[in-house]
């Protein structure tokens, strides 16, 4: 599960049910771990590859069928469920489009990365719906509401934080106990990563920082968490280099404060970030980390966080990783990531955009 699917699931969880009535529509169904804790929660999850009749085949022909089919059964899904508002992430843009929801249905559109990655097409798709609908967009930091200002010619945009349940960090499992049930040895110095399983996380980096790490500190464990379509590839990278003894890959975890207190560091070379909601969780559970230069300064809520540029080889990576150390930990403004606040800032956005809504329709 990604930053942006966890983002929602702790809206969903958080979210006053007295207020609001909520449901979460997902593309495909990956068999999240999240699936039964929301569904306990009272939340509903529709899945669109639910109700699709998928070709399997890969020929042009199966591949439009497949893509046509999403779009109509999203545009049933979205008109049945009829919102007040709907508040999507990451480039689903020409899904609302396609949807043609009432005129006066509030959207809402986080931006969780840099918005020059995004494609010139999907960048269309979403200025048409600004043009059609009454949008607010979320930008995770000042100089991405800025980047979004100027380029979508458009003002309705505000900062809001990715918040984190911070109490969870605050009570877990023991370390040791933790190391035992996974495998790794408890004299191990531990490397980690948490995120997807994607290019743009630079897991590929990441093994090769590893391999490198292993020749200075032959103690080196890696543990990887996440899911995603490079998952085989750097299974099988880590195989090619026989540093399969020496690491481990989780999948679909719930447990994600208990897995970064085993943790010594952590290695963060992303190609492209916005601000990222497990380099927040590695600092609140207390986790030095080496990261890329691309990330946005403000990540940085500790003095905890190390920038490198990605110019600089595995070897020069390694070394920082083995060597740099914090005595005394600083924390800057923690409340303000405290997901319980933020939350209750959403709400109330939400509420004012359906107000604006019903004051312009008795004008």
């Amino acid at each position: 599960m990604g930053g942006a699917e966890t983002l929602v699931k702790e809206y969903a969880l958080k979210i006053d049910k007295n207020q609001f009535d909520l449901t979460i529509v997902c593309l495909d169904n990956m068999h999240s771990p999240w699936d039964e804790m929301l569904k306990k929660n009272g939340i509903k999850v529709i899945y669109i590859s639910d109700y699709q009749k998928r070709y399997t085949k890969k020929d042009i022909l199966s591949r439009a069928y497949n893509k046509i089919q999403r779009y109509y059964l999203v545009k049933k899904i979205l008109r049945q469920l009829s919102p007040d508002v709907l508040h999507y992430h990451l480039s689903l843009s020409d899904y609302v489009l396609y949807a043609k929801l009432r005129k006066n249905t509030n959207i809402f559109y986080t931006q969780h990365f840099q918005f020059e990655n995004i494609s010139q097409k999907n960048k269309n798709y979403l200025k048409k719906v600004i043009a059609r609908y009454p949008v607010t967009i979320i930008a995770l930091d000042n100089e991405m509401k800025q980047e979004l200002i100027t380029e979508l010619n458009y003002t309705n945009v505000v900062v809001l934080n990715n918040g984190i349940d911070i109490a969870k960090f605050q009570c877990v499992k023991n370390r040791d106990l933790v190391r035992k049930e996974l495998g790794i040895p408890a004299d191990a110095f531990v490397v980690g990563h948490v995120g997807r399983f994607s290019e743009v996380k630079n897991h590929k980096f990441i093994i090769e920082i590893f391999e490198k790490l292993v020749e200075i500190n032959p103690n080196a464990f890696l543990l990887l968490v996440g899911a995603g379509e490079k998952e085989y590839e750097i299974k099988n990278m880590l195989e090619t280099k026989k540093l399969d003894s020496k690491s481990m890959m989780l999948t679909n975890r719930t447990d994600i404060p208990d897995l970064l207190n085993i943790v010594d560091k952590i290695i963060f070379p992303s190609i492209s970030e916005g601000i990222s909601v497990a380099l927040i969780e590695m600092q609140i559970a207390g986790k030095i980390c080496i990261i890329s230069d691309t990330i946005p300064k403000e990540t940085a809520i500790s003095n905890l966080l190390y920038p490198l540029s990605l110019e600089k080889d595995a070897k020069y990576w390694a070394n920082v990783v083995n060597n740099y150390i914090v005595n005394d930990v600083i924390y800057t403004d923690l409340e303000a990531w405290d997901m319980v606040s933020i939350v209750e800032k959403l709400e109330k956005m939400y509420i004012q955009a359906i107000e604006n809504t019903k004051a312009r329709e008795r004008n």
